[in-house]
């Protein structure tokens, strides 16, 4: 009897096993989400419903284009546990009356690991508009960084869609694509890997969809962070007089197509009635830009530090100098031969007979 139910209990633990093994995933299944769409684009035409099933091992999110952040867009997202034993988390979207502007990458990522991610690239065709972005009678500036690609965003609604880069200015002027350095991606735009000077200045996207034409316009610009110099008109430390002007002026001298900003702290800076006044001057090589911090009357407490910051995009610079300020005039004396002091103090009106310290001129008498 006892070795009758040992069997059964085997033969039970044997089964269960079994089942247990055919239940588990296979390893590596699901260590990124799964969608159940294809994995190539999608293309979509406008005004139809969208809907992507979104199935892992653990909780779900979505990253959707940007158009739909925010916006009032008729997006569904419906979470549930799925799988035989329900095991696994799954996230329904549904975008009804889908249009140009959500065209873009439909990404599903787990919430607590947002590396682990799944994506799936979905163009919403429509006839009457071939580029993602709205049409602007403003172009949109550009900003070529040095080392940096340059991307000109005419994303397209259509894979197909034929479109053209062209320079405007001096001449119309149309740039094909060489797949070196010229390279076309319907979900990027027009790609220039290594920019010269010759990219700055006016350039559209152009394509004819129906017999009409239409265009993004972009301005291009060559941001420039070199600085070249910096400094300040006072050495430090510097002397002066409580009631007595203050002014600094800090300068800097950069490439061209340079664009800084400056930043001035001091003691009692917000307390200080102070004036700043910032001015840029062309020279045929450089730029030179200068700001001036003026106090009307010192006070003892603006003495100490004061530092002038610039920054130019990611770069930034500073210099500084030290402040003294004393309430009224004075002179230091030091003997150096016996009782027989020699002094002197500073002032154009005595003729400069013997080397002194001392601030300012005091009263004198010549015996």
């Amino acid at each position: 009897m006892i070795g009758y139910m040992f069997v059964v209990l085997l033969g039970f633990l044997g089964s269960a096993l079994a089942k247990g093994k055919a239940d588990r995933e296979p390893k590596g299944k699901f260590s990124i989400p799964a969608l159940d769409v294809k994995s190539g684009p999608i293309v979509l035409e406008a005004n139809q419903t969208l809907t992507i099933t979104c199935r892992g091992r653990w909780e779900l999110s979505w990253a959707l284009p940007s158009a739909m952040i925010g916006g009032q867009e008729k997006v569904k997202l419906e979470d549930s546990r799925c799988g035989k034993q329900r095991q696994h988390y799954c996230s329904q979207l549904t975008l009804s009356y889908a249009q140009a502007k959500h065209t873009g990458s439909y990404r599903c990522r787990y919430r607590h690991q947002s590396r682990k991610q799944n994506a799936v690239y979905i163009y919403i065709a429509d006839s009457r508009r071939p580029f993602v972005e709205e049409e602007k009678s403003i172009p949109e500036v550009l900003y070529i960084n040095e080392g940096k690609p340059l991307v000109f965003p005419c994303r397209v609604t259509n894979p197909d869609a034929r479109v053209s880069l062209v320079k405007q200015y001096p001449d119309s002027h149309v740039l094909k694509p060489d797949q070196r350095n010229i390279v076309w991606n319907s979900r990027r735009g027009f790609i220039i890997r290594s920019p010269t000077l010759f990219y700055v200045g006016m350039f559209s996207c152009k394509t004819s969809l129906n017999g009409t034409t239409h265009s993004i316009s972009y301005l291009t610009h060559r941001q420039v962070n070199k600085i070249r110099d910096m400094y300040l008109n006072i050495s430090s430390p510097h002397e002066a007089l409580q009631g007595e002007r203050l002014t600094i002026n800090c300068t800097v001298t950069a490439e061209w197509n340079s664009r800084v900003s400056f930043k001035w702290d001091y003691p009692s800076k917000a307390n200080s009635s102070n004036i700043i006044y910032e001015e840029m001057l062309k020279s045929k090589t450089h730029l030179v830009f200068y700001s001036l911090l003026s106090i009307p009357k010192l006070h003892s407490s603006n003495k100490g530090l004061f530092i002038c910051q610039v920054f130019s995009g990611p770069v930034k610079r500073e210099v500084n100098a030290s402040v003294k300020v004393y309430d009224r005039p004075f002179i230091r004396l030091k003997a150096r031969h016996g009782v027989c002091c020699r002094g002197s103090c500073r002032t154009e009106v005595l003729p400069s007979i013997s080397k002194t310290t001392g601030f300012s001129c005091p009263k004198s008498h010549l015996v």
